[in-house]
């Protein structure tokens, strides 16, 4: 059957208290059907604590998060998301503290964040929220859309417009008690939710906090194109057009958020029908519709879609349509089993089941995970398990696919899901770098992964049979940088960098550059970038930037949000007890205070000993200026402006005056100096010149007055590494602030 590469999420909502941090943008999301993953308990059904006791593997995989599907407590006449309490879990997965131990264990032994669906359109109508606004009680009276009839025919209401649920019967359904119609996109057992109520939003807030607060990193959210509807009741031409991807959507989706991406449209290909072009066009294409502030998400499956086996038709397919998802930059989310090539069980025996499961379209996709050759799969000790176990469970299992007897040579689906991670996660490449994408011949598709000096090349014949000859060089001539891993080469005859693929094969060169720490085959540990929580108006958050960026050292840049008080999250907290920016995440190593930063920088990273110099009294020397800055300059600034900034106290002229003392210290210590502590460049001109522009750009002094100061100034601005991207932005957006703040009080008046 034809089959689709990719498709996308919509909207991913990534938050551990830090609502802009990055952690996700290179990682691998494992999707769990919590029914189908494992069961702890021998019911035949996947529970939490099943999920928890399989995390060793997760962790064996390389995944970076676990996304769950929803296990609130619910009747299930949705599967799970017709949710009748969103605080409490329901009894089939657990209890609360089944969840908490499982995030526990996931985070703190293996370093894997978890990340659950919320679903706010709707609720479940035995949703107490529901249950209260059928009664009309208080402030619940409009939670959800609720109508009168346009009129009565035969003595039965008319519903108000002809907008028809997913199903295509009529979204609107009668309520005898209160004598009106209610709105459902989906099942007439899922009410929507009224988001023009401010207090539904306020509601959705408090959840997300409850979730947050038990440690959840973040949310997807399901559903986010059917959150509002045209309010005037307009009737639609076609499906959706009045009630699906409104733009208050979107918006309340961004006013909610902790971090809010959203991936752009679902966009799928379908590789049986498709040549090299058709695949180029669909990932250059979707690479490039996204702004730059946004991350790719490549999906390959989820608990909606037949899985790659069946909708590709191949077993080879499952290995290129994993490296497609694994290679490519951005966020690679995989469904359960598709590690190991599990088929859909389109031709289950569904004569036991409920009549819902035997309805539902999805049901094949979502059959228990197959861990080993034991009965049901090893999945679970019930004789009955939910759902019927695939059949080709003996041979398509985790057992099997890990087995250490294979031939040299030969390789499993897991064990290739294994290597793509390992390169996803170890590789600078494709870690960070560009991509540019080829169509070699028809058939054959290519791209690379280019950062600094290292250079990979992916190649995929998309041929069904067909032996592809390549001359890659002639092709794409950065191959000639590369090292061939895993590549056969099938004739003597061809050229260097020519080789023959079979049909839909993938292969993947590695840049072959010696000082390329990746080129070893030996397992090699890497650590990941050091965080910086910052934000760009502070001063010390840029001095500690421009140090880095003297020493060399590269920080994964996390912007907190200070106004909406994301530094008093607990996982803020836990890092920084005193809740201030910058600080300092060094792979569990928490360091705060923006001159402690510097000098650990300089300690464990500096590769230059002038910049933070190891004799005593040149060392002191660039501590002296450390300190000064910190404890005088920037201190005096400190007293003198920030209460008149934030508050509109009376500027006080003795404080000016003692910031000016201050600038005149400084103008004496640089007499006969070319830099702050000598005639070289150290980390106290980093810190310094954040400080004296953070004060020049409000125009508190005149630096000029201070010929010292003023020549020092301009001598870092120019020597100083991506000063201007690094610290001038900051400075100016500092002063744009501090005019916001004034201006807003000057026009608020007394």
């Amino acid at each position: 059957m034809a089959g689709h590469v990719f498709s996308a999420l919509s909207v991913l909502v990534l938050a551990s208290g830090i609502l802009a941090e990055k952690w996700w943008e290179n990682t691998v999301i494992y999707q769990v059907y919590p029914l189908s993953f494992y069961d702890s308990n021998g019911d035949g059904i996947g529970d939490l604590r099943g999920i928890e006791e399989k995390a060793s593997y997760l962790s064996e995989l390389g995944v970076g998060a676990v996304w769950l599907n929803p296990f609130y407590k619910s009747p299930k006449v949705d599967n799970g998301y017709d949710i009748s309490d969103f605080r409490d879990i329901d009894p089939q997965y657990g209890t609360m503290d089944d969840f908490e131990r499982m995030l526990r264990t996931f985070r703190d032994k293996y370093g894997i964040e978890i990340i659950i669906d919320f679903v706010p359109n709707h609720t479940s109508d035995q949703h107490e929220w529901f249950k209260k606004s059928v009664k009309k009680e208080g402030k619940y009276t409009d939670y959800y859309i609720w109508k009168d009839p346009i009129g009565w025919e035969n003595g039965k209401p008319i519903p108000p417009n002809k907008w028809s649920q997913c199903s295509g019967t009529s979204a609107w359904e009668w309520n005898e008690e209160r004598k009106q119609f209610y709105y459902h996109a989906f099942y007439k057992e899922q009410p929507d939710l009224n988001f023009r109520n401010p207090d539904v939003i306020e509601e959705i807030r408090d959840l997300f906090q409850f979730w947050l607060e038990k440690g959840v990193k973040g949310f997807r959210i399901d559903a986010v194109p059917f959150i509002f509807e045209d309010e005037d009741l307009t009737d639609e031409a076609f499906y959706g057009e009045e009630t699906q991807s409104l733009p208050e959507a979107y918006e309340l989706v961004e006013d909610m958020r902790a971090f809010v991406d959203e991936y752009g449209e679902e966009h799928n290909v379908d590789m049986e029908q498709t040549n090299a072009r058709g695949l180029n066009n669909t990932v250059a294409g979707y690479l490039g519709s996204l702004k730059p502030d946004q991350m790719p998400n490549w999906v390959s499956g989820n608990h909606d879609m037949v899985r790659i086996q069946s909708r590709m038709g191949s077993a080879t397919d499952v290995d290129l349509v994993n490296m497609l998802n694994l290679l490519l930059p951005g966020t690679s989310t995989v469904y359960y089993g598709d590690e190991i090539g599990m088929d859909s069980y389109q031709r289950m025996d569904k004569s036991g089941l409920s009549a819902k499961l035997q309805e539902d379209y999805r049901t094949p996709h979502r059959t228990p995970f197959q861990w080993s050759d034991e009965k049901n799969a090893g999945f679970t000790k019930s004789d009955t398990p939910w759902l019927p176990v695939h059949p080709d469970y003996y041979r398509v299992n985790v057992v099997a696919q890990n087995r250490t007897s294979c031939e040299p040579g030969e390789t499993t689906h897991l064990k290739n899901f294994k290597k793509m991670v390992e390169l996803k996660r170890t590789n600078l490449a494709f870690r960070k770098g560009k991509v540019s994408t080829y169509v070699l011949d028809d058939d054959v598709f290519a791209f690379v992964r280019a950062y600094g000096r290292v250079v990979n090349l992916v190649v995929f014949n998309l041929s069904k049979s067909q032996s592809k000859p390549i001359n890659l060089a002639k092709s794409i001539p950065v191959a000639k940088r590369a090292k061939l891993e895993n590549i056969e080469v099938k004739s003597v005859n061809m050229p260097r960098w020519a080789v023959s693929m079979g049909g839909q094969k993938g292969i993947y060169l590695i840049n072959g550059d010696l000082k390329d720490p990746f080129r070893s085959k030996r397992r090699i540990t890497v650590r990941r970038p050091l965080d910086l929580y910052y934000v760009p108006i502070s001063g010390p958050c840029r001095g500690a930037m421009l140090a880095a960026k003297l020493l060399g050292v590269d920080l994964n840049l996390k912007l907190v949000d200070l106004p909406n008080k994301e530094q008093m999250k607990p996982e803020f907290l836990r890092m920084n007890p005193q809740h201030t920016v910058p600080t300092l995440d060094d792979n569990g190593f928490y360091l705060y205070e923006s001159r402690a930063i510097i000098t650990y920088l300089a300690n464990r990273y500096g590769k230059c000993d002038t910049l933070y110099p190891k004799d005593p009294i040149k060392r002191a020397m660039v501590d002296q200026r450390l300190y000064f800055d910190m404890g005088t300059l920037f201190q005096r600034f400190g007293d003198y402006w920030f209460p008149y900034m934030f508050a509109g106290a009376p500027r006080d002229t003795a404080k000016l005056a003692k910031l000016e003392e201050a600038f005149g210290f400084f103008d004496t210590m640089l007499e006969g100096s070319i830099y702050a502590a000598g005639d070289t460049i150290t980390v106290a001109d980093a810190a310094l010149a954040a400080s004296v522009s953070t004060i020049e750009a409000v125009g508190v002094v005149d630096v000029n007055r201070f010929p010292n100061v003023s020549r020092w100034y301009r001598k870092c601005k120019a020597t100083l590494p991506d000063y201007q991207e690094t610290n001038e932005k900051g400075a100016l957006a500092f002063k744009q602030f501090a005019d916001l703040l004034i201006n807003k009080r000057k026009f608020a008046g007394p």
